[in-house]
C-alpha cells in the first residue's frame, strides 16, 4: 500500500515520519512532489507531500495503476500517533534569545 500523507510545509510530516511510518505499516518514507522523475519503489511506502492529494495520486496511477492507496491529512495523522493536530508556529519553535 501507498500511504499519501499530505499538508502544509512546516505541519510536521518530515519531523513525525518515523511514527507515521510504524502507525501506518510503511517500510520505507520518501518526502515527495510531482514533479520527481519516479515513485520509490515499495509495497509499504509512506509518500509525504505538500501537493494537492488528486494530483499526487493521478501521477502515481500513471506509474503503478493497481498500486493500493491510502490518502491521509496531517491532521488525521498527528491526532493518530498522539500529538496535537497542528503544529505550533515556526516562531514558537525558535529558542528565545
Amino acid at each position: 500500500m501507498i500511504v499519501v500523507l499530505h499538508g502544509p510545509m512546516a505541519s510536521g510530516k518530515t519531523f513525525h515520519s518515523e511514527a507515521f511510518a510504524k502507525h501506518f505499516g510503511c517500510s520505507a518514507v520518501a518526502d515527495w512532489d510531482c514533479r520527481e522523475r519516479e515513485l520509490p519503489r515499495s509495497n509499504a511506502l509512506l509518500l509525504l507531500t505538500n501537493e494537492h492529494p488528486d494530483r499526487v495520486v493521478a501521477k502515481i496511477r500513471k506509474g503503478r495503476p493497481d498500486a493500493e492507496i491510502r490518502v491521509v491529512h496531517i491532521r488525521t495523522a498527528r491526532l493518530a500517533i498522539g500529538v496535537a493536530p497542528v503544529a505550533p508556529p515556526l516562531r514558537a519553535r525558535r529558542p528565545a534569545r
